[in-house]
C-alpha cells in the first residue's frame, strides 16, 4: 500500500510504494534527497521524522545512534514508511548543494560510438554513489596527475 511523504521545509509531496525506502521513492519521483552509500552506513541521508512512523531497516550504529533515533532521526536510504509521514531533510536542488568529492574508480568498459565520441563506464566502490545534476561534468584525475574533464550522460 502506498504512503504519502511530505518533505519539510519545501513541502514537496510524493508517494512511496510499500516495498520502497523513502529515498527510493523520492528519487523515483524526481526529488533529490542527499545520499551517499544507500546501505545505512554513511549517514548522508539522515533526516528527522516529524510525523508518522517508519520501519528503520538495517543500518550501522555509527550512521544512526540510539540517541539520534530517540530524537526522531532516521536514515532515509533504509527507512520505509508505515503510514503517511512528514520528514525534514536536505534536498539537492542546485549545483551549490552538491558536495565536491574525490572518489576512487576504475574504467570498467570503453565503447567507441563515433570517431570522436567514446563512452566510458566507470566503476565506483560499492559503498559510493555519484550525485550530479544534468549538465554537470566530472574531472578524472589520471595516474600521472593529469586532469581530464568529461560531461556526464547517465548514472548507469
Amino acid at each position: 500500500m502506498p504512503h504519502q511523504v511530505t518533505i519539510k521545509p519545501s513541502n514537496h509531496v510524493f508517494t512511496v510504494a510499500g516495498d520502497e525506502t523513502i529515498l527510493d521513492g523520492a528519487l523515483r519521483e524526481g526529488f533529490n534527497i542527499a545520499y551517499g552509500c544507500r546501505n545505512g552506513a554513511c549517514g548522508t541521508c539522515k533526516g528527522k521524522l516529524l510525523a508518522g512512523e517508519v520501519d528503520y531497516g538495517i543500518y550501522q550504529e555509527t550512521a544512526l545512534t540510539a540517541s539520534e533515533k530517540r530524537l526522531g532521526m532516521a536514515l532515509f536510504c533504509q527507512a520505509r514508511p508505515l503510514g503517511d509521514v512528514v520528514i525534514e531533510c536536505r534536498e539537492i536542488s542546485a549545483i551549490k548543494d552538491l558536495q565536491v568529492r574525490t572518489l576512487p574508480c576504475r574504467v570498467q568498459k570503453m565503447e567507441r560510438v563515433s570517431d570522436d565520441i567514446m563512452v566510458l563506464y566507470l566503476k565506483l566502490p560499492a559503498s559510493e554513489r555519484l550525485q550530479y545534476l544534468a549538465g554537470q561534468y566530472i574531472d578524472l584525475l589520471l595516474k600521472d596527475n593529469r586532469r581530464r574533464s568529461f560531461s556526464i550522460a547517465s548514472p548507469a
